[in-house]
């Protein structure tokens, strides 16, 4: 009777106690228990570190991603983008301005997200976390001095390049350096993460358009801010 073949561990893995495998059986290995995980961190301290620093990133996607719909309420943007009514008498953001930025930023997105996978593996993971970084960084300084909304365009083409980017290097390189034991828990932290950067978009909006803060003490800006944000009184 020929001997099962020896099947190959990742360096990262537990020791799984020995069992006789028959032939053509099935090997299984059973899911860790928390004091695993607990020892699978501690014992790769650095690869978690770097992992968890990673995973942070998709709050740019939670806090871009909320603007794209909410920013149209805060009141200087729309004076800064938009058009004045002369009729009514009122600011306004048209409507195809609008599309045409949500339009470009997730094709851009898409686009780069394809890309980036390319770029993964010819270049490394270094070089897409590179690239993602100095995206982010230009689409920051033409969104923070756009003079006027068809700018702004060039700003979302670079912040959507950015995301998808992002979507792209991150869990591949989480994956890649997380042991095997608290791979899906690394991987799940991007969901948490992105409501993150949406409850952060969230409170910014709402902070800057509070009504005129002059002469407030900090006491009466606190009870304006939890007035208008009901999370805000669980804290």
């Amino acid at each position: 009777m020929e001997k099962p073949a020896d099947f190959k561990q990742d360096s990262d893995l537990e020791s799984v106690a020995p069992a006789e495998l028959s032939e053509g059986a099935t090997s299984v290995v059973t899911s860790s228990s928390f004091r695993d995980q607990l020892r699978a961190v501690k014992a790769n301290k650095r690869a978690c570190l770097a992992a968890f620093a990673c995973s942070t990133t998709p709050i740019l996607i939670g806090y871009d991603l909320t603007l794209i719909g909410s920013i149209i309420a805060n009141t200087e943007f729309v004076h800064h983008f938009g058009c004045y009514d002369e009729a009514q008498q009122v600011w306004s953001l048209p409507a195809n301005y609008q599309l045409v930025w949500t339009i470009v930023q997730y094709v851009s997105a898409m686009s780069s997200a394809l890309g980036s996978g390319y770029l993964n593996d010819t270049l490394g993971r270094r070089v897409g976390f590179f690239t993602t970084v100095c995206l982010t960084i230009s689409g920051t300084f033409v969104e923070l001095f756009s003079p006027n909304w068809k700018v702004w365009i060039v700003a979302k083409v670079l912040m959507g390049a950015a995301m998808g980017s992002m979507q792209a290097n991150t869990q591949t390189y989480v994956s890649e350096i997380t042991p095997t034991s608290i791979r899906g828990l690394a991987l799940s932290l991007f969901q948490f993460w992105i409501i993150i950067g949406q409850l952060i978009a969230t409170c910014v909006l709402d902070f800057f358009c509070l009504p005129e803060t002059k002469g407030l003490s900090f006491a009466r800006l606190d009870a304006l801010f939890e007035a208008r944000t009901p999370a805000r009184k669980f804290v």
